[in-house]
């Protein structure tokens, strides 16, 4: 899954882009998925796909189904495209580049590199914290998804805009974030303009990947 802050330049460059209005709500959508406590709970959140066993996909189309009446409202339009990001992000990663995290110092590798890649990533697109959890935020229909820590998200996304870590990058780095949000953020616009039009522009079961013990 892509880490917070890149969710967080396609979830303000779209905002833009597309006249969200509430954008805040729109980029809180945007980094609701990963915002679970328990990692157990990320097939939930992610509203992955299990109708075979070794097949796995982010099911966007289930959850615009699930939320078809709030498909309007910014917050479930940031989530829907966080899933769907997320799936263009598996086939860049392993369709396209061809990454295969054998190893959980493979795992933890990548992390670091999110990590390293905040700093760039902030001063590269000018991110500032927009973010915000509304009062009423527990009663949301799409809180039925999962349990989502709301409080935790806040802290976590103001700590990757302050840090400053040091170190090389093993998997990910500028060059190929940059490459990601080049090739993807216009695809990802035009699927937030279908949607806003009541259409789709993409299947969710077309970025599906064979899972596997070195590919979850």
């Amino acid at each position: 899954m892509a880490q917070r802050t890149v969710h967080y330049v396609f979830g303000c460059r779209l905002a833009e882009a597309c006249g969200i209005e509430d954008a805040p709500r729109f980029l809180l959508g945007s980094l609701l998925p990963d915002a679970v406590p328990d990692k157990r709970e990320r097939n939930a959140s992610h509203f992955a796909n299990r109708g075979d066993d070794r097949i796995r996909y982010y099911d966007f189309d289930r959850f615009r189904a699930v939320f078809a009446d709030r498909m309007s409202d910014p917050l479930y339009l940031g989530y829907y495209m966080h899933l769907v990001e997320d799936d263009f992000y598996r086939e860049f990663c392993y369709k396209l580049h061809h990454f295969s995290f054998r190893r959980e110092e493979d795992v933890r590798a990548l992390h670091r590199d999110y990590h390293l890649l905040n700093q760039y990533l902030r001063e590269k697109y000018g991110l500032e914290n927009r973010l915000s959890l509304p009062a009423d935020f527990a009663a949301e229909p799409l809180c039925s998804a999962a349990r989502f820590d709301g409080e935790c998200l806040l802290h976590d996304f103001a700590e990757d805009l302050r840090e400053r870590p040091e170190g090389d990058f093993t998997f990910l780095s500028p060059a190929l974030i940059d490459e990601f949000i080049t090739k993807y953020l216009p695809k990802a616009e035009l699927e937030l303009r279908a949607v806003l039009r009541g259409e789709s522009l993409f299947r969710a079961a077309d970025f599906a990947w064979i899972r596997s013990r070195n590919f979850p």
